[in-house]
């Protein structure tokens, strides 16, 4: 989900963070860009 700014987000992980959905505990946190693979050649038949 996207917030409108940084101070939003960080209220609503801190809001969020360890909450229960259904007797499970829940953790937030911020996302964090994924890394690219590296490219690998694979051969194909």
């Amino acid at each position: 989900m996207e917030m409108a700014n940084k101070d939003e987000g960080n209220a609503a992980i801190d809001g969020l963070n360890g909450t229960q959905i259904r007797g499970r505990e829940i953790k937030v946190n911020e996302a964090l860009p994924k890394k690219p693979f590296p490219e690998k050649s694979r051969s194909r038949y």
